[in-house]
Formats: C-alpha cells, structure tokens, sequence
C-alpha cells in the first residue's frame, strides 16, 4: 500500500486498542496525529516499521 498521508486516521478514537502489522508504509509522508487522542491504546508495536521513503 503507498500512501502519502495517515494525518487524523485514528484522530481521538477512544476505542482503538492496538496497532500492529506497520511493515507495508511505502511512501508515508507524514503522519500527524495519527494516534493523538487515542486514550486507549494499550499495544503499539512498530516492528519492521522503516520510516525511509
């Protein structure tokens, strides 16, 4: 998947709880307040995560 912005996806979800699987952010530009707000997320795993363009 590539995509050039994740701005506001998950924008004060209270409900989400884990995010994993951040292996496939082709071309990830910017990701503001991707997980701002988000009081319950417990489980954040950035493994194989490479921030590189």
């Amino acid at each position: 998947m590539t995509m050039a912005s994740m701005d506001y996806w998950f924008y004060t979800n209270t409900s989400f709880r884990s995010a994993t699987g951040w292996t496939n952010v082709r071309g990830l530009v910017s990701a503001r307040y991707l997980f701002k707000g988000c009081s319950g997320l417990v489980t954040l795993d950035l493994t194989g995560f490479d921030p590189r363009r």
